[in-house]
């Protein structure tokens, strides 16, 4: 995820300026996405959870 960051940082350099609305739409939407999945993977799994990735789900 952090690589697609920096492709829309370098985008922003090398397109011209009217792509630079649709490029910061994106940035922002990738930072929440990388913020959402951060807090996923640091969160303790719920028994249920654990017994999915085991392969015995309900």
């Amino acid at each position: 995820m952090e690589e697609l960051l920096l492709c829309v940082g370098h985008l922003q350099k090398e397109l011209p300026p009217e792509f630079l609305p649709l490029l910061e739409a994106t940035e922002k939407a990738l930072r929440q996405d990388l913020d959402y999945l951060r807090s996923v993977a640091s969160a303790p799994l719920s028994p249920e959870q654990k017994g999915q990735d085991q392969g015995q789900g309900p």
